[in-house]
């Protein structure tokens, strides 16, 4: 028994190693790497030497107006996955829960968006919010609404504007998510409170919703590490302009490293992307881990 045993164990550890190896060299070595980069002066030629410069990197970002706007457009993403994705993606999957007629078709309507190229989706949107001649204006003006706006050419609505084209294009997958927890709903519950007379919004308030507050956490969690190193949807649709307007930290980091040279400073930045990403993670994991006591 203790050699099968021991047996099991060997092939176990085995079987883990090429996972361990592959996690190792392109996760764990990089991440080391590119927090000892951030101490130095580099300009990415591989015969000059690393010139160590301790914490200047990190005093240059906190002087950095345009990485204090990429932080404020990092939470500008954030609120919008919370307040628009987070009750659209909820409803589509309880659209599809509470028995949806075609549900298959919808269902991949849905999630159509999610599957489509990012730089095509992207561009599609340029197209549909030019300022003359877009449909959205277009569409606007024909309802009697304002229709010469700059969706993507004004500073203040810039931001808000792509996460709102981000919201549209991840909602189908987060529904997904959501659409996992409303099956692990155990039935025998919601037909109990059926019978004693929880309907509608009771049952969603006391049954439905408490029973899936892990597809919430998740939600929530991604949609903090989604927001601090979105970059392909913001590259393709303004480049981060009007000027720095709607700048994030992955697109500035992608600037200073490959246009400018600057590996030090870019690595800085994603140092600071990886703390804000877990530090986010670890608030919101205690702060659900309290609510359920």
């Amino acid at each position: 028994m203790h050699r099968l045993r021991t047996r099991n164990i060997t092939i176990a550890f085995a079987l883990m190693i090429p996972a361990f190896v592959i996690y190792t060299v392109f996760f764990i070595i990089p991440i080391f790497d590119t927090v000892a980069l951030s101490f130095h002066r580099w300009n990415g030629i591989g015969r000059i030497p690393w010139e160590f410069i301790g914490f200047d990197n990190y005093r240059a970002l906190l002087d950095d107006a345009t990485f204090h706007r990429s932080l404020i457009n990092v939470l500008i993403f954030f609120v919008v996955s919370v307040i628009i994705l987070m009750p659209i993606s909820f409803f589509l999957a309880y659209l599809i829960y509470a028995g949806l007629k075609r549900k298959g078709f919808f269902k991949t309507v849905f999630y159509f968006p999610t599957i489509l190229p990012m730089a095509a989706t992207g561009l599609m949107w340029v197209l549909l919010l030019t300022r003359s001649g877009g449909a959205i204006n277009t569409i606007l003006g024909a309802i009697g609404l304002p229709s010469d706006i700059h969706w993507l050419g004004d500073m203040q609505l810039v931001t808000w504007t792509v996460a709102l084209v981000n919201a549209w294009i991840f909602a189908g997958q987060n529904m997904l998510f959501f659409l996992a927890g409303l099956a692990s709903v155990p039935t025998e519950i919601v037909e109990a409170s059926t019978v004693d007379g929880a309907h509608g919004f009771k049952r969603m308030w006391h049954i439905i919703l408490p029973s899936i507050k892990e597809s919430f956490k998740t939600f929530l969690v991604l949609s903090i590490t989604g927001s601090v190193r979105v970059f392909d949807i913001i590259f393709v649709m303004t480049g981060g302009g009007p000027g720095t307007a709607s700048e994030v930290p992955a697109t500035l980091l992608y600037r200073s490293s490959f246009i400018h040279n600057q590996f030090g400073y870019g690595s800085a930045i994603g140092v600071v992307m990886l703390v804000i990403s877990l530090l986010g993670a670890f608030i919101l994991t205690k702060t659900f881990n309290r609510m359920d006591k």
